[in-house]
């Protein structure tokens, strides 16, 4: 008769032993992984937005280069980038030389900030003036991402955002869809393929294959619905060519490059000095590629804040023209986002912009 006592003393110490064992629930694993990105909540230049607690948010935050990337066309790009180099000295303690972008959230399990970095001791740099790369480092993959809760850099361009020289949207969003880019953001740190170490324009976060930091900021906003799709409106193709990426056969450390060299004799050297000037369509057709531009997302934002009432000022001098078909449909998509949040208020803290987006 002690039989049945033993079998549910059995069962019950089988049961409870998988209740140990047995992963624990979706939502806090996701806040441990996100502990250090929600820990001390938003930096305290985003801290003084005020938005209503208990409504969940994703806030868009990008501070573009000073002088804006054409990369409607290879050379425009190389003209761009050497205007950019040129003005450098006068912008470097503003960390502008490159632009950035961020991405930050209130859901109702707390605030939090990310954004991805990487080739951050400038390999790509010497890789172009003292390897004979050329342009090679522009398309390839660095193994020093790291997706940051960003205080640190967010803090550095806090300047250029008190004068205006940036642009900050908060949409409102569900808390479901809240969850679901912070349940991204997770899966994404802790991906087997370790993405968040591979930083590069090339790359795509929505595979989890790494990105840069506007593609990741790009991959985030895909999570959070904000723009049902919009976010691929800051993409664009270019064709590639092969007259002014250099190929070699030693590979610096930490870096997977575009294109090698076979062999010794399959090498080419393109001087730093060739970057400029030669054109970037000389040479054989490699291919077309799909790459984030940057300065897409920067028309949607501005388009945004003008459809809100922002007629004038650094923002709207800065965007590049309509003219190109990419950014007009860009624009054009910033208008359909627009058309959903009936509710549109500006907040000014600290003598920055911020523009929110509400349902």
């Amino acid at each position: 008769m002690r039989f049945p006592t033993i079998s549910a003393f059995l069962l019950l110490s089988a049961i409870a032993t998988l209740l140990t064992v047995s992963p624990k629930p979706a939502g806090a694993t996701v806040g441990g992984e996100l502990a250090r990105y929600e820990r001390n909540g938003w930096p305290p230049a985003l801290a003084t937005i005020e938005l209503p607690r208990g409504r969940s948010y994703v806030v868009v935050l990008q501070v573009p280069t000073v002088r804006p990337f054409d990369m409607s066309d290879v050379d425009g790009i190389r003209d761009t980038i050497l205007a950019n180099m040129i003005d450098a000295p006068g912008w470097l303690g503003d960390k502008r030389l490159l632009g950035h972008s961020v991405v930050a959230w209130q859901c109702r399990s707390g605030r939090g900030v990310a954004a991805m970095t990487g080739e951050s001791r400038g390999q790509g740099l010497m890789m172009a003036v003292a390897g004979g790369w050329g342009a090679t480092p522009l398309l390839s993959v660095y193994l020093d991402g790291k997706v940051l809760r960003d205080g640190a850099s967010f803090e550095s361009y806090a300047k250029a955002m008190a004068r205006g020289e940036g642009a900050i949207v908060a949409f409102e969003v569900t808390e479901r869809d809240c969850q679901a880019m912070r349940a991204f953001l997770s899966r994404f740190i802790t991906h087997p393929d370790r993405p968040s170490r591979r930083y590069g324009l090339l790359l795509d976060p929505m595979r989890f294959e790494g990105g840069g930091c506007t593609s990741f900021a790009l991959a985030l906003i895909a999570h959070s619905r904000i723009w049902r799709g919009g976010e691929r409106a800051a993409y664009r193709r270019i064709e590639l060519h092969d007259g002014v990426l250099g190929r070699r056969m030693s590979t610096p450390p930490g870096v997977l490059p575009y294109r090698t060299a076979r062999s010794p004799g399959d090498e080419r050297i393109v001087p730093f000095g060739a970057l400029y000037l030669r054109s970037w369509k000389s040479g054989a057709f490699i291919e077309n590629v799909r790459i984030v531009d940057p300065e897409l997302l920067f028309a949607m934002l501005v388009e945004l804040r003008i459809a809100a009432g922002e007629t004038d000022g650094w923002r709207v001098k800065r965007r590049v023209s309509g003219k190109d078909p990419a950014v007009a449909a860009a624009i054009a998509e910033a208008r359909r986002i627009v058309a959903r949040y009936p509710k549109r208020r500006f907040l000014a803290p600290d003598g920055y912009s911020v523009l929110v987006l509400e349902r």
